[in-house]
């Protein structure tokens, strides 16, 4: 029975790995051939540049952003003005020469007002006027001349308003371009509306099929978001970090093959940034997190541009620098920019997905035997026919997305605890620890190695179990991060919390036994001041996972992570960078049993979590996860080396010095 225990573990190790791989190989291949960005240059703000005397010149090819026009945007435009003040509202008066408009011409002008009439309507409950008439003097260009009267509004409410209209670029455009039009949500729209809203849109021959939403929401939204999946005339272009209400939900309703994520910079942000922190910005988010389109502004709205004799002039050079140092700094990171894109269009199969389970029943089953010994569970898990069972059941699991969620989220519990426990097992049963008051400093780095390679493991099973097109595009993704890197912290710190009584023998390593021992002994103020600074320290680090929190970031750390950032080109996690280093030492100095090492064990078990948090990342490009994860390793034992040889120099040094002193080693190393 046993013989067939220890098969049936091979062959789920061999072929869990092998179908890992393949997928893992898979993804690399996707990464790859997905190499094309889309850089959309917004035709709202280069217009401005442009009337303000700035040359625009954009690099072949170039996508040009068109946003449905708005009170805001006619204004800024200059095409727009107050003209009146009446009951609280106000009336605005607006000039736009025809050859602006994509569609209308000063014999349309009915088509026109009908057309904003319309739009208002969707937008306010009513009190507004709109009037529109062609104009065509002599010796000047023809005009379409409207007149538009608001009732009482914030400025906000006001300038948010869409007209249903575009108008063309006021700018050259390169040979290579194409028209990226960006239709207004704004409003309350039944099904009807949302039809007319997308039938609004030029039908230009140079216009992209990729779609991005402008003002505050998609149209639809809330409650006709379906609609407007159904009559999308395109792929669906989601910007990064906006507040855009509906746009998750409408790219659920969307094949992921039609969906598309772009970054760009918020206008309001660029004052405070240098043109070259922008590109680098831009920069990095292709490499970490695999955007499809960078949408530009000119970065002429910086306030740290350089200086030169007059304003035009430096918001010419600034400006022709900054494009063109996000072109060739996309191709330098090896993408390639284009006016189409794709996607991939089929998931890894159904028989690589299934023996990955497999390898998260071995978790599990590694798990009992660690930490709950001998008891019937373990010899129930580690039963041929229960695993003959699991075998079985890995192909429903690995076909139901959300059973496949769950196998992900035992994954990254279990491995990083397996690694722990494995690890403890090479310290027991290592001969010296009983002889030397701190553990070799060689065998304390097999020891993290032990619990590294585990860890890596659970964030391959993951990435294997979660990747595909859905994850690729970021619609589906790792539910589990606050779990995964807050209770392999806490079961570690609860097992080894009585470090005296380590020992691999199955009744002294019984997770219930050393729990029960640990609420059996009296609280002294050490464990009262040790429980206070790990939960404070866990809680920070679980909310500097997020981006909700820069403000815990210090300064110097910050400092550091663009020195990183800017050697390696992408930077390792601070957690990890500082976790690796204190499980070495944690191993090293485990044989002295104070209980103050429990703070080295939290900071290197929350290191081990982020490895995995590293790899839940499925939308960044798997090469990058992995250096990462062996960038922050290497660091951590570089640093851990240099202390050993700094440390044992002085030691010597001290011994060399103090000829009476005992020769006796005291570090075993």
């Amino acid at each position: 029975m046993d013989n067939l225990r220890r098969s049936l573990v091979y062959i789920f190790l061999i072929l869990g790995l092998a179908a890992a791989l393949g997928i893992l190989m898979q993804r690399v291949g996707w990464d790859r051939e997905n190499r094309k960005v889309m850089l959309v240059y917004d035709a709202g703000s280069f217009s401005q540049l442009a009337q303000a005397g700035v040359p625009v010149s954009l690099p072949s090819p170039a996508a040009v952003g068109v946003n449905e026009a708005t009170i805001r945007s006619l204004i800024e435009l200059g095409y727009l003005s107050r003209i009146d003040f009446a009951n609280g509202g106000e009336t605005f008066r607006f000039v736009i020469p025809r050859e602006t408009f994509f569609e209308f011409d000063t014999a349309e002008s009915s088509l026109l007002t009908e057309r904003i009439r319309t739009c208002l309507s969707w937008q306010l409950v009513g009190g507004f006027e709109v009037a529109v008439k062609g104009l065509n003097r002599p010796d000047e260009p023809p005009c379409l001349l409207g007149i538009i009267a608001l009732p009482p509004l914030s400025e906000e409410d006001r300038n948010s308003l869409a007209l249903g209209f575009y108008l063309r670029p006021e700018f050259s455009l390169p040979d290579e371009y194409a028209l990226v039009f960006r239709p207004n949500g704004n409003g309350l729209m039944d099904a009807e509306a949302v039809k007319r809203k997308f039938s609004w849109i030029p039908q230009d021959p140079r216009a992209s099929s990729l779609i991005v939403f402008s003002g505050t929401q998609v149209s639809g939204y809330p409650s006709g978001v379906r609609w407007a999946a159904n009559e999308l005339p395109g792929e669906l272009g989601l910007v990064e970090f906006s507040a855009l209400d509906g746009d998750r939900a409408l790219a659920s309703y969307l094949p992921p093959e039609k969906i598309f994520w772009a970054h760009s910079i918020p206008i309001d942000e660029i004052p405070q940034m240098s043109p070259d922190a922008m590109v680098q910005r831009f920069l990095r988010a292709l490499r970490e997190r695999n955007p499809r389109v960078l949408y530009i502004h000119p970065v002429t709205g910086s306030q740290r541009i350089a200086p030169r004799a007059d304003l035009q002039a430096a918001a010419l050079e600034a400006n022709s620098k900054y494009v063109q140092a996000v072109v060739d700094g996309v191709r330098g990171t090896g993408f390639e920019p284009a006016l189409k894109l794709s996607n991939p269009s089929q998931d890894p199969p159904l028989a690589l997905r299934a023996p990955v389970v497999l390898l998260v029943y071995l978790g599990i089953l590694w798990i009992v035997l660690i930490y709950f010994p001998g008891g019937r569970l373990a010899a129930f898990l580690g039963h041929p026919a229960t695993m003959l069972v699991g075998l079985a059941a890995s192909f429903p699991i690995a076909s139901v997305s959300n059973l496949r969620a769950l196998a992900a989220l035992v994954a990254a519990l279990a491995f990083p605890l397996v690694g722990i426990g494995y690890a403890l097992k090479y310290y027991c049963e290592h001969p010296g620890r009983s002889r030397w008051r701190l553990l070799p400093f060689w065998n304390a780095l097999a020891a993290f190695g032990i619990a590294f390679l585990f860890t890596l493991l659970g964030g391959a099973i993951i990435y294997s179990l979660l990747t595909g097109v859905a994850a690729f595009v970021k619609l589906e993704f790792f539910r589990g991060v606050v779990l995964s890197r807050g209770v392999p912290v806490i079961v570690a710190l609860a097992y080894f919390y009585n470090l005296a009584e380590l020992d691999w023998a199955p009744a002294a390593r019984n997770m219930y036994a050393r729990i029960n021992r640990v609420f059996g002994r009296p609280v002294t103020y050490l464990d009262f001041a040790l429980i206070v600074i790990l939960v404070a320290a866990l809680g920070v680090a679980l909310l500097r996972a997020g981006n909700d929190f820069g403000f815990l970031v210090s300064g110097t750390e910050t400092t550091v992570r663009g020195t990183l950032e800017q050697i390696f080109g992408v930077r390792p996690r601070t957690t990890e960078l500082v976790g690796h280093f204190a499980m070495i030492a944690f191993f090293v100095l485990l044989p002295w049993k104070h209980r103050s090492l429990l703070l080295l064990l939290a900071a290197g078990t929350m290191a081990l979590s982020s490895v995995v948090n590293t790899f839940s990342h499925l939308h960044t490009p798997l090469i990058v996860s992995v250096y990462r994860t062996l960038l922050g390793l290497m660091l951590s034992l570089l640093a851990a080396v240099v202390v050993y040889v700094v440390v044992w120099a002085a030691a010597r040094a001290y011994r060399l010095l103090r000829p009476g002193s005992s020769a006796r080693s005291t570090h075993g190393g």
